[in-house]
């Protein structure tokens, strides 16, 4: 059995990306950017039609590993 060497990024979906984003700030992570994303890619990786999502990378200082937060604009979050 092969054992994980290593991966690119963890995404995350969150209801509040503010306070989750704060948390993981607070651990030491940085953010590498923000920004909206929306269109067929999304639509096909998350199987929602028409879905737009807030998305945070955030780093270890010095690189590594990301933490990819994300928050469903579209459709509305329903908890669940």
């Amino acid at each position: 059995m092969s054992h994980i060497r290593q991966f690119d990024h963890v995404g995350i979906t969150v209801a509040d990306l503010d306070s989750v984003t704060a948390f993981f700030v607070g651990l030491g992570l940085e953010v590498e950017g923000r920004t909206f994303v929306e269109g067929e890619f999304l639509d096909t990786i998350s199987g929602i039609p028409n879905s737009r999502t807030d998305i945070v990378m955030l780093r270890p200082p010095g690189g590594g590993s990301r933490i990819e937060l994300a928050r469903f604009v579209r459709p509305d979050h329903k908890p669940g």
